[in-house]
């Protein structure tokens, strides 16, 4: 039961691999990984660790999963669907995990490491209900947030 519990996901992962340091799961809705990503960078930033494992996961079963479009909702609208595009209508829901290691540039750059990006600053927000709806930011709070 422990196993698949949420609560349990990041210390489960640790006491498996026996990582060292802070370990925590947190959620945040869609915006769970990169506030995992924040907080792996303020660990680095603080040196409350020299590495840190930052991810997410979402997993829906069963696989079946049809959508209802909505007007002004934020399921895609027409075809093709265009990721990261100007002409995105929206998005399509999926089942997947993924994490990064996140290390101090300096200490990579020494270690020999392949360096796959540099986080060159993040920030985090909540903007309350000054937004056009609970799921959706407002352009304030994102400008406020970087």
């Amino acid at each position: 039961m422990m196993g698949n519990a949420l609560d349990f996901l990041a210390t489960r992962v640790s006491y498996k691999f026996n990582l060292r340091g802070p370990s925590f799961t947190m959620v945040a809705g869609c915006s769970t990984s990169l506030l995992a990503i924040c907080q792996g960078c303020q660990s680095l930033l603080t040196y409350q660790a020299d590495m840190a494992l930052a991810g997410g996961a979402s997993i829906t079963f069963p696989q079946r999963r049809g959508y209802l479009y909505q007007e002004g909702g934020m399921v895609f609208v027409r075809r093709p669907l265009r990721a990261f595009d100007a002409d995105a209508s929206g998005t399509v829901f999926g089942s997947g995990s993924a994490a990064v290691l996140l290390k101090r540039l300096e200490d990579a750059v020494k270690d020999g490491d392949q360096i796959y990006a540099v986080i060159r600053g993040y920030g985090m927000n909540n903007d309350g209900s000054a937004k056009v709806g609970y799921t959706a930011p407002s352009i304030e709070g994102q400008a406020r947030a970087s």
